[in-house]
């Protein structure tokens, strides 16, 4: 085995625990943010603020907000904790799941960013739900199909490919 697959292969779990430090720490930051933005929201906030925050906790959205809080951010984010300070059983494939289940999570609180105060204007009349048309789910379809472009040019143009490989 050459020295630099030898070398590579050690560093694997050293980049990944990285990894698992920046996006535990960045998550556990966004929660943070979360949790100041409704204390604000509570206290000092105009009342239509405090609608759409009594919508998220205790309203019609309160499901989709604490299943987003607990199953989405808190417990994947306190598993990767966990996962990187028992460092010897490092499972990359828990970690993937992890990940794609905060970002899952990040990309639907968007959806309560919007949805509620949208559905609660500042003008005093009824309340209807808000439902998006097809050329905002367009949009959305449009925003994924954009970065799914610009990663496969990036590849394109930056092959992935390992720097010892390329010297030999």
């Amino acid at each position: 085995m050459r020295e630099s697959s030898v070398r590579s292969a050690t560093r694997a779990p050293e980049i990944i625990k990285g990894l698992i430090n920046f996006m535990a720490i960045t998550t556990l930051v966004y929660m943070y943010f979360m949790f100041a933005e409704h204390v604000t929201a509570r206290f000092a906030a105009p009342a239509p603020e405090v609608r759409v925050s009594n919508a998220w906790f205790f309203g019609e959205f309160s499901l989709l907000f604490w299943m987003i809080f607990i199953f989405g951010l808190f417990i994947p984010t306190f598993t990767l904790i966990i996962n990187a300070i028992r460092s010897k059983e490092l499972n990359t494939k828990f970690t993937v799941a992890a990940f794609t289940i905060i970002v899952f999570a990040l990309w639907v609180k968007r959806v309560l960013i919007i949805v509620p105060t949208q559905s609660r204007p500042l003008m005093p009349l009824d309340y209807e739900l808000y439902v998006p048309t097809w050329v905002e789910w367009a949009m959305v379809a449009g925003t994924f199909a954009v970065a799914a472009l610009i990663y496969t040019v990036f590849l394109k143009v930056f092959p992935i490919v390992e720097i010892a490989e390329e010297l030999h």
